[in-house]
Order: structure tokens, then sequence, then C-alpha cells
């Protein structure tokens, strides 16, 4: 789902004008993206997960065009980890599974 994909869900969600929708959706992100940064790295969502901070470690790799070796800084990337919630609307609950396997 694209951002405008996202936009218009949100205005039928909500029942505003696509400028109302688009700026709460800008705001969500905005506030997400500073929290992540200037908080403690961890901003959980109830019932959707929760995302991180995570540093990488610098490291050694290789150009494989080159072959030459080059050193890869470290970074800060974010990571998502779904809560159970989520994933038990994304795929069923387990109890529900045992029912298909029983017809």
């Amino acid at each position: 789902m694209r951002q405008k994909e996202l936009v218009d869900l949100a205005m039928q969600t909500m029942g505003v004008s696509r400028e109302q929708a688009t700026k709460a959706l800008e705001g969500v992100l905005t506030t997400l993206a500073r929290a992540i940064k200037e908080g403690d790295g961890k901003v959980p969502l109830d019932g959707i997960g929760t995302f991180r901070l995570k540093v990488t470690k610098a490291r050694k790799a290789i150009n494989p065009q080159t072959r030459a070796e080059i050193e890869v800084p470290s970074r800060k990337k974010v990571t998502f980890k779904a809560s159970t919630e989520m994933m038990t609307a994304l795929n069923g609950s387990p109890d529900d599974d045992e029912d298909e396997d029983e017809k």
C-alpha cells in the first residue's frame, strides 16, 4: 500500500478531507520518527507492534565488481516487530487452523 492509498483509507475511516487525512498521517509519521530518534529507541504501539532503533556494527565487506575490500561504517536503522494481536489478526488464531483441518 502506498502513502496515497493510506491517506485514502484514513479519509474513509475518519470521515475527513484529504488534506486533514494527509496532515494527520504526516503528523503521526513525523512524531514516530522523532520518538524513535529522541527517546530510548523503542516505541511500542498497542495492538500493532514495536519500532526499535538498532545500531549495526562497522564491518568489512567485498565489492563484488572489483573484489576490493571496503569498510562499511556503523549505521542506525529501524526495525519493527508485529504484536501478537496483529499477527493473530493477520493469520487467525492457532485454534482456527485446527478447525480447518477437521473439515
